[in-house]
């Protein structure tokens, strides 16, 4: 799952943003497995356990059926890491990922 992450990482372009503050959420519904990983820019900033508490929590909305509600959560809290680390700049602050899901076969 990590190789497969880091493809992932690479293949979308999340290395390229500015502050090297791209974050990829995996989740594989059919192995029920989940796997998130950060660039440089915001891991270093994050106490450890940060990314575990993101799967574990996932992985329980999964397992109670509430996966959708478990991944919004997720994300709204990488918004409130990534707004710690690297807070917006309103004179220059493109959106330099898309905002959308990326699913792969």
């Amino acid at each position: 799952m990590t190789l497969r992450a880091e493809q992932a990482f690479y293949k979308h372009g999340l290395h390229n943003t500015t502050g090297r503050t791209g974050i990829l959420i995996l989740v594989s519904m059919l192995e029920r497995r989940v796997h998130v990983l950060a660039d440089k820019g915001i891991n270093d900033h994050v106490p450890a356990g940060t990314w575990d508490g993101l799967v574990n929590g996932i992985l329980d909305g999964i397992r109670t059926g509430q996966a959708t509600d478990a991944i919004c959560a997720a994300i709204a809290e990488c918004g409130t890491l990534l707004a710690q680390v690297s807070p917006a700049d309103s004179r220059d602050n493109p959106n330099e990922l898309p905002d959308t899901l990326i699913q792969e076969p």
